[in-house]
Formats: C-alpha cells, structure tokens, sequence
C-alpha cells in the first residue's frame, strides 16, 4: 500500500493525555521542591527563632497575637478532624477534602513575595523558627532567615482560613445565580471577585493595624493609611482577591457531571482509590500552587516600584533584615537591590 492509498478517516491512536494527569505533574513538581526547602531549613542552623529586639510591644497587641495564634493553631486541629471524619462517612476523600490539603501545599509560598526585596513581614512575637526563605532556589532578599514565620498561624490559614474563605465565596456564587439565573461564567467570576476584596480588605486591616503583620514595601499613593507603619496596599487586596480567592472559588463551583473540577478531569480513567485520591489532591494543588505563584510575580514586579519604608517600624517588624544596626537599607525608589549575605548572620541588637 503506498501513502496516496492510505485512509485518511483512520483515527490517531495513542495515549490520551488528561488534564489531571498534566495538573498532578505540576502539583508534584511544587510538592517536591517545597519538601526539599522545608527539609534543607529544618537541618540548617537558619533553624531559629528571630528575636523581637527592643521595641516596645503593648500588652493589647501581645495578647492579641498570643490568643490568635492559639485560635489558628485549634482551627488548624479541627480542620484535620473534620477531614479525617468526612473522609470516613463518605467512604473516600471529597474535593473540599482535598482543597484544603492542596492549599496547605502552598504554605511554602507565603514569604515568597519577598524574593528580591522586603514587601510585608510578620511580627517575632509569633511563635516562629526564623523561615525557610533563603532555602528558596535563587532567594535575593538579604537575610530571609531572619522573616519569622508564623508556623501556628500560618498553618491554621492555610488549611483552615483560606479554604473556608473560598468556600465562602462559592457559597456566594451560588447565591448569585440562583438570585440571577441568567449569569454567566464571566458574570459569577465578577461576583466572587467582589466578594473575595470585600472579606479580604477586612481581613487585611485587622492584621496590619494590630500588628500581626505590616506591610513595609508599599506605593503610598495606592494605600489606606500610605507613608505609616501600618499601610495597607489596596493592590494587595485587588491581587489576592483576583488570584487567590476568585480562582479557587471558581475551581470549586465549576464542575463537570460527574462532580470534577477542571483540573480532576479524566480521573476516571485512572484506578485505585489511593492512586487516584494523590493524584486529585496534586492537581488542585498544581493550579493553586500555579496561581499563588503568579500573585507573587506581580507583588516582585510592584516591589521595585515602592515608596520609602515608613519611619517607625518597630524592631520586631524589621527584624535586623534592613534599616539602622545593620548593613542594609531598607527598600525605596533609589535604593538598590542588595545581594544576600554570605556569612553567618551577626547579634539582632532590635535597634532598627
């Protein structure tokens, strides 16, 4: 038979490529490269708490972040229970189930958009072991070791706050197209949006006016209470309200008739309950993972255009990464990007 005879209606036979497969394959590339830097931060003797320094702390805002910790911390514990107990009624593990596990696989990304200079930061009065930034593969901000990650408070966002947020504002999309039933995608899209700021925004000034964290890297112009310690970017609100919220909410209304997101999609060609349950919870992992890390591509493109740190940033807010007593200046509009530390760090004096 020579090629002009050759049946050009024969079908294409190959493997058939799923979106859930592609999304796991991404979702396991960030799971990797986050058990690597957490693994490498625990064995480093970066491994250590950050001190608070000399500012003064008032007894409101100590009790505010101890009793918030705390709170984040049993959210965290229930989240887990309530996992382990759906999971157990439903005989499998349900998407909400592993929407929560697959945020929690984005934790490593919270310091990220500090990658090139000193954007927000938390205060040391959380309980913290320092952070894992410079672990991060090509980490440029100087002395990230000293960025006290709030591990309580981070890990009760993570798998409690911002999935129950999300799920919030799918609630709020449903309420939207059963009050308007002619909505569109684009329509509902826009609905969560507004309701991802709105919570987000109350959100955001709780923390920065009591000081569980500030935001010293912000264009003042754009930010309530611009040029104090206390500024709150509104991008920051429009950004992770856009790239957070709006597409995990999204992620979990959308779905097919057999009940998968976009990206579990194709799940059914695969067996095994455990097989195909990783392989779910990495694919939403690989789109939230994807879409934090574009959040944060903006926040290092935004960074290099910020006004002067305010004055007045207490000592456990800068935390000896830049300003007086150490050998940085803080970030603004003429001040360059330094190259991060070589040697061991010298003693936090706390007088920034």
């Amino acid at each position: 038979m020579t090629a002009a005879t050759v049946d050009s209606t024969l079908p294409i036979t190959g493997r058939e490529t799923h979106p859930v497969a592609v999304w796991a394959s991404v979702g396991a590339a960030f799971l990797a490269l986050q058990v690597y830097i957490y693994t490498a931060w625990v064995l480093s003797d970066k491994f250590t708490p950050t001190p608070t320094g000399d500012s003064p702390l008032s007894d409101f805002g100590y009790w505010f972040i101890q009793i918030g910790q705390v709170a984040f911390a049993i959210l965290a514990v229930y989240m887990v229970y309530w996992m382990i107990k759906t999971c157990r009624r439903e005989g499998r593990a349900p998407t909400s189930v592993l929407f929560c596990l697959a945020f929690l696989m984005t934790y490593w990304q919270d310091p990220l958009a500090n990658y090139y200079r000193l954007y927000f930061i938390y205060t040391s009065h959380f309980f913290n072991f320092g952070s894992w930034c410079e672990l991060i593969p090509g980490w440029i901000m100087p002395r990230g070791s000293r960025f006290p990650e709030p591990l309580l408070f981070g890990l009760g966002s993570y798998i409690g706050l911002i999935p129950l947020t999300s799920f919030v504002i799918c609630a709020a999309m449903r309420k939207a197209k059963a009050r308007w039933p002619q909505t569109g995608t684009l329509g509902l899209m826009l609905s969560a949006f507004v309701v991802a700021m709105a919570i987000d925004l109350v959100l955001e000034i709780m923390w920065v006016r009591t000081g569980l964290y500030q935001i010293p890297g912000a264009i003042r112009s754009l930010s309530l209470w611009g040029g104090m310690p206390y500024q709150l970017p509104l991008y920051e609100v429009v950004f992770w309200g856009a790239l957070i919220y709006t597409p995990a909410a999204s992620l979990l209304y959308f779905k097919d008739d057999k009940g998968n997101t976009v990206v579990e999609r194709g799940i059914e060609n695969f067996r095994g309950s455990t097989t195909t349950a990783v392989m779910r919870c990495l694919a939403l992992a690989g789109f939230l993972n994807a879409f934090y890390l574009l959040f944060n591509m903006i926040m290092w493109f935004i960074s290099f255009q910020i006004d002067p740190v305010p004055s007045g940033m207490p000592s456990h807010i800068l935390n000896g990464i830049c300003g007086e007593g150490t050998p940085y200046e803080c970030p603004g509009p003429d001040v360059h990007v330094p190259l991060p530390d070589s040697g061991p760090l010298p003693p936090f004096s706390g007088r920034n």
